[in-house]
């Protein structure tokens, strides 16, 4: 493979040492708090030594949970029940039942001469309290809850970061990418029919977006990237393509990663259930879009690609891009609905079930919300 190899997310080659040493950081994944041993109490007294309560005071602690949702019949969401203010509430729960659980969750089978040492001893017997189990319940369920944070978080970039693009977006979205005026390196007219964003800022490079456009009926792709001095102002230089001067932005070393799916559109190939191609009108508009094979989904012009997630290895043998794409079904109406998709190792997937996202050109951060499905 040689000693430099290509990038997803940028156009500049990568060592392998760097790859060892210098790994991006969208992959690094921030640790979450252990909570190992918060559901042992050591506020346990033997029945005999715990204080009566008055009737109401001994019904806090089952309100309290009742309000909290850890009671049957009283259910709340996950997400509710995981937040750290719930934690807390749960731990002071499970004291009060390890302190007040009298034979309930601890075996007391003491006799009146047994001794401290023996009483030492039965404490070690204790059975798993109420409180406890809740709480051993919810912080496995926020490992789980953890996980999901941490796929959605894999990636540091949000689309908000792009709103530099938006008035380019917008063009696309009306179907206006011609005025744009967009130029190849050859000088020829070149119109934008989609963008993958999500890859870039990193450890590697800056803040720019792949345009993918079509010229002369060829689909060809290559950088867009803000201006240097006013980061959230479009170099607008950078919608034609330069192959030398200080607003390069050809993509040559990243070519690998995106001719395919270039390819796919240029070449209007059916792959995995799914067609691909481009609507064209003279003087019009240019639109790349998907459809099922079958018929039985109207075209989905592409709008955006969102990539959350991808190989960072490049001497992994399983290769993949997993994202959103962003479309539209309606030409005439700027609205948008999402679809999560996955890239691994050339075969790809695109899910059945549509998320409607409105009408921002700039998708929300839903589509940094992926299952495993």
């Amino acid at each position: 493979m040689g000693n430099c190899m290509a990038s997803v997310c940028c156009d500049k080659q990568v060592s392998a040492q760097q790859v060892v040493n210098e790994p991006d950081p969208h992959c690094s994944v921030d640790e979450f708090t252990s909570w190992q041993g918060a559901a042992t109490s050591s506020s346990f007294q033997p029945s005999h030594a715990v204080q009566l309560l008055p009737p109401e005071a001994a019904e806090e602690p089952k309100k309290r949970a009742i309000e909290m949702g850890i009671v049957e019949d009283h259910p709340v969401p996950d997400e509710t029940v995981c937040q750290p203010s719930t934690l807390t509430t749960l731990m002071e729960t499970a004291e009060l039942d390890d302190t007040h659980s009298g034979s309930m969750g601890v075996d007391h089978k003491t006799t009146s001469g047994q001794t401290e040492q023996g009483r030492a001893q039965s404490s070690f017997k204790k059975k798993m309290t109420k409180g406890s189990l809740i709480l051993r319940k919810v912080l496995s369920g926020s490992a789980q809850s953890s996980s999901r944070a941490a796929r959605i978080a894999k990636n540091k970039n949000i689309p908000q970061d792009y709103r530099w693009l938006e008035g380019v977006l917008m063009r696309l979205a009306k179907n206006e990418g011609r005025q744009l005026g967009c130029l190849a390196a050859s000088g020829q007219e070149a119109i934008p029919i989609f963008f993958m964003l999500g890859a870039c800022p990193n450890a590697f490079c800056g803040m720019q977006v792949i345009m993918f456009t079509l010229c002369t009926g060829k689909v060809d792709f290559w950088w867009v990237k803000p201006q240097k001095a006013v980061q959230t102002e479009l170099e607008r230089s950078t919608l034609n393509l330069n192959v030398k001067g200080p607003h390069r932005n050809d993509a040559k070393s990243s070519k690998p990663f995106y001719t395919p799916l270039a390819d796919l559109f240029d070449q209007r190939h059916c792959k995995d259930g799914w067609c691909f191609g481009i609507e064209t009108e003279p003087g019009s508009l240019s639109r790349a879009f998907i459809e099922r094979e079958g018929g039985d989904v109207g075209r989905l012009y592409w709008h955006v690609v969102w990539m959350e997630d991808w190989t960072s290895n490049p001497f992994a043998r399983t290769r993949f891009i997993r994202g959103k794409i962003v479309y539209q079904k309606d030409l005439s109406v700027v609205s948008f609905c999402a679809r999560q998709f996955s890239i691994v190792n050339g075969r790809i997937q695109i899910s059945e079930h549509e998320e409607p996202l409105g009408i921002s050109v700039i998708p929300s951060d839903s589509v940094k919300w992926l299952s495993d499905d």
